[in-house]
């Protein structure tokens, strides 16, 4: 990697735990997230915002797994608590966002319920974001994003392998 110094955090979060892996490399922005499709009765749990979808999700942080984040992420946004079916697909990411280059990963998995309570309580930093269900159906019908994942969604042929090793 030779000279770290041109590597820069974009998001500089209020409390020292938050290490979000997103960064600034010499004009372009590179991120690491996880988003879950959490599927119950044929419905799935999607982030809603001015007409537009996503998978709810966020970004890992320094020294934290895809697998946590994604537990993490569904209590801090939703209350749900939740837990890992699959990994459904890695996906990267290549777009502008304020006439930056963005290129971003992004691991998705299959979710289920830990208990059956479906109350979501949103957290209140989500501004107008909504959490709304839709069915599987509609997924087609529907902007969400990334494009191309609702397909894989729906027809849950790709097989996804997934590795962890946290080393100490």
């Amino acid at each position: 990697m030779g000279n770290n110094s041109r590597y820069k955090k974009v998001i500089v979060q209020d409390n020292a735990y938050m290490k979000d892996i997103l960064f600034d490399v010499n004009g372009e922005l590179f991120s690491y997230r996880v988003g879950g499709a959490l599927i119950k009765d044929n419905q799935i749990l999607l982030a809603e915002h001015n007409g537009e979808y996503a998978l709810i999700g966020g970004h890992v942080q320094m020294g934290e797994t895809s697998i946590e984040t994604i537990i993490r992420e569904f209590k801090e946004e939703t209350g749900l608590d939740v837990e890992i079916i699959n990994a459904i697909s890695t996906y990267e990411n290549f777009w502008k966002f304020d006439g930056k280059n963005c290129h971003q990963l992004c691991i998705y998995y299959r979710l289920k319920l830990n208990n059956d309570s479906l109350q979501i309580i949103p957290n209140p930093d989500n501004g107008n974001t909504k959490f709304v269900w839709v069915n599987l159906s509609d997924l087609t019908k529907i902007t969400l994003y990334p494009l191309g994942v609702a397909e894989q969604i729906i027809n849950n042929t790709i097989d996804c392998t997934h590795f962890i090793k946290k080393q100490s």
